[in-house]
Formats: structure tokens, sequence, C-alpha cells
């Protein structure tokens, strides 16, 4: 039985990848504050939720906020708060940070979206 069908229209939408890595971001945040023990770390598990409220907090779109850029300063900023807890997580520091190290002595540590 052969079927075949036409597709009429198609949308087509094109990711921020920075939106995509604040949410990931959040999400580790949000893992990090509610699986740490209380009293552990430095209390690296309050630290997260209140990093959490605050990106929560900043994070308030405008009407024309995509056109005239404030989205992009918006979520740079939000990502600003949570590398302050989880440090720069851009490509570029990642892979200075890789440099000199052998390929034998890495780790791998996978929090979610592997």
């Amino acid at each position: 039985m052969n079927v075949s069908f036409q597709l009429a229209t198609a949308d087509l939408r094109l990711l921020r990848t920075e939106a995509c890595q604040l949410d990931i971001d959040f999400q580790i945040l949000s893992q990090i504050a509610t699986s740490t023990e209380k009293g552990a770390s430095g209390d690296l598990g309050a630290r997260a939720l209140r990093a959490a409220n605050e990106i929560m907090n900043t994070f308030r779109r405008s009407s024309g906020d995509t056109d005239d850029g404030s989205l992009d300063a918006l979520i740079g900023e939000c990502r600003a708060i949570a590398a302050r807890i989880l440090g720069d997580r851009t490509a570029s520091t990642t892979k200075a940070k890789r440099e000199g190290v052998r390929d034998e002595d890495l780790k791998l540590w996978a929090i979610g979206h592997w």
C-alpha cells in the first residue's frame, strides 16, 4: 500500500542558542537546588535556588523586545547570573580549558542534556 501526502506549508524556526543555553543553565540550577543537602558544599543548593529565583525575576518580556535587541541583552544578563554559580559555560572558554589536557585524563560528568 503506497500512500503519499503533499506538504502545503512549513514553518521554519531559528533557535536562539543563548536562549537554549539559558534554559539549560536554569534547569541545572534547579536540579542543584533540589538535590543538594543543606550544609553541603557551602550551601550550594541555597545559592543555586537564589540564582534561579533572580533569573526568574530578571527575565521579563515586553512587547517589541525582539525587534530592538533588548531580548538578547536580557538573556545575556540572565546567563551572567547563572555564571556566578556555574561558571562561564561558553564554547570558547570550555575549549580554552581543554587545551593541553590529554583525552586519557578527562573524566565525563553529565548533568542532563546528554
